[in-house]
Order: C-alpha cells, then sequence, then structure tokens
C-alpha cells in the first residue's frame, strides 16, 4: 500500500487496490488485500513484485475485477485505518526503497 502511494505520487499514476468481497467473511468484506499503480496507456500495474498484468495480480492473490478498486491515497490510508502521522513515515521508507532500488533499473533500462 505504502509502495503504491510512493510511485503514485512519483509517477502520477492511479491507485488501485485489490479487496476482499462479499465471498470473504463480513468482518473482511472492503479490506484491502494489495494495492498497487496502473500505467495508464498500457494498463500493466506496478507493485512491490514487478511489472505485469493486473490478471496475473488476482490469480496470485484468488481475486476477481470486480473486487478491484480504484482509490486516492486518502481513501486507501483511511481504509488501512491510519492517521496521516502513522502513514506518512512509510510511505517515506517506500519513497526510499524506489529511489534506491526501482529508479536504478529503470534508469538501467532506458541507457540500453
Amino acid at each position: 500500500m505504502y509502495l503504491a502511494t510512493a510511485l503514485s505520487r512519483r509517477l502520477g499514476w492511479p491507485i488501485e487496490a485489490l479487496t476482499y468481497s462479499a465471498k470473504d467473511p463480513p468482518s473482511m468484506r472492503g479490506v484491502i488485500q494489495h494495492a498497487w499503480v496502473v500505467e495508464p496507456k498500457s494498463g500493466l500495474v506496478i507493485d512491490l513484485y514487478g511489472v505485469r498484468a493486473r490478471k496475473d495480480v488476482l490469480d496470485e492473490y484468488g481475486g476477481d475485477p470486480e473486487d478491484v478498486e480504484r482509490m486516492s491515497e486518502a481513501v486507501l490510508r483511511q481504509r488501512l485505518g491510519e492517521s496521516v502521522a502513522q502513514f506518512e513515515p512509510l510511505v517515506a521508507e517506500a519513497d526510499r526503497v524506489v529511489d534506491e532500488f526501482l529508479l536504478p533499473k529503470i534508469t538501467r533500462r532506458k541507457s540500453r
């Protein structure tokens, strides 16, 4: 969730999240299982496992397309039940991961 937020801020791409649905226990419905950003042109997603198709994410988590929600950062934070003070340090950590691990890979690919 935090990496998706950091990437969304960096790239301006929308956040999507897979939530538990009506087929899950009532206490779990609407709870976020996994979040990612979507590259607007291709529809590919980037999450902590890399770049892949949304279908691959759904297959991995056993989710259905109707359980995917596009959500704002504020809604994501609210669904996690976190205050801004709790959320922001974790997004800052994710942002460091983007700088240290993701951007160097992107830069290397572009230089090839």
